[in-house]
């Protein structure tokens, strides 16, 4: 976090943010929002056939794993959703 110098601590900033909706969008104007895709970290490179795993490694991969399943029923999630949105603005009621 960034401190102000002492003799500016009496400035402050104001921020001011306006929302405007419609009910309805051209279908020309409707774009996919943006996406992160996340990329899962990959095994240690120490982890090759014939390795015989420590507590630590077995501790590691199962954690990546974790993750990696984490990330996966994120993205799921995520599409299941837009999905649902789609539908709604391609098939209103």
């Amino acid at each position: 976090m960034i401190k102000l110098p002492s003799e500016k601590k009496h400035i402050s900033r104001k921020s001011f943010s306006i929302y405007l909706y419609t009910k309805d969008r051209p279908a020309n104007e409707v774009v996919a929002p943006p996406t992160t895709f996340y990329v899962c970290r990959p095994l240690p490179s120490h982890i090759k056939p014939g390795l015989t795993l420590t507590e630590q490694d077995v501790q590691s991969v199962r954690g990546l794993i974790a993750n990696r399943d984490e990330l996966i029923q994120m993205y799921q999630n995520l599409l299941i959703e837009k999905e649902g949105k789609l539908r709604e603005f391609a098939l209103p009621s």
